[in-house]
């Protein structure tokens, strides 16, 4: 029963994003401007676009077709996080031109979800400085920890926010010396980001296993000369 209720869960998610397409975005501005939504016919012919970013053109269409069209053109073709476009959709419902910069920061890019929500907390507040953590937390390593001072800081101090991003990113922090960060962000957000610089130690990914392929022909050469 349990396998049932999940099955179906799983295709009523795929329904729902199979729902959103890049004619949408398309349709949605030629109510209103025929010249770009040309345009967008015209890139959406060239490619595929991930739902993400069709999910943040549809927003931007309500209020700039050329910004809808351009969100389209710049992640044509590439691989968009679905986590990372959240925020992008938060920026896209305030302020268009910058949820395009945003689209064009992430395509391509892989995100940790502790870093979106740091960006997703400084969308409420500046699009600008949300665009400025997704670039340092491109592709890095985010340690659980540590990210949670800068989420603090991100809901009173944008800027410092944007730092505290940059300093964690691809770091380890050691014996939890980033829960006293942690709390020194309660009254002051340099001094936080400053004490996970001093604690801060080179993230070291653990060595990925490698299966080893041997042919039969080698496996009977060994077996030959070892004498089992």
């Amino acid at each position: 029963m349990k396998k049932m209720i999940l099955t179906s869960a799983f295709l009523l998610s795929s329904a729902a994003f199979a729902q959103v397409s890049p004619n949408q975005v398309c349709q949605k501005i030629a109510t209103y401007n025929s010249g770009n939504a040309a345009r967008c016919a015209q890139v959406i012919s060239r490619g595929t676009v991930d739902a993400g970013a069709v999910r943040v053109a549809l927003i931007i269409a309500n209020t700039s077709s050329a910004d809808a069209v351009n969100a389209l053109s710049t992640t044509l073709n590439k691989m968009v996080d679905a986590e990372a476009a959240t925020v992008c959709e938060k920026i896209a419902s305030y302020n268009t031109a910058n949820a395009v910069n945003c689209l064009t920061t992430i395509a391509g890019n892989t995100y940790s979800p502790f870093a979106v929500n740091v960006a997703k907390t400084m969308a409420n507040t500046s699009s600008a400085d949300a665009n400025a953590a997704l670039k340092n937390a491109a592709n890095a390593y985010i340690h659980p920890g540590a990210v949670k001072t800068c989420e603090k800081i991100a809901s009173y101090n944008t800027q410092s926010a944007i730092r505290c991003i940059a300093v964690i990113a691809n770091k380890d922090f050691y014996n939890q010396t980033e829960a006293t960060c942690l709390t020194i962000a309660n009254t002051s957000s340099s001094d936080a980001v400053q004490c996970l610089a001093n604690v801060a130690v080179v993230y070291i990914p653990a060595p990925v296993p490698q299966d080893i392929v041997i042919s039969s022909i080698e496996l009977k050469d060994r077996i030959i000369v070892t004498g089992k």
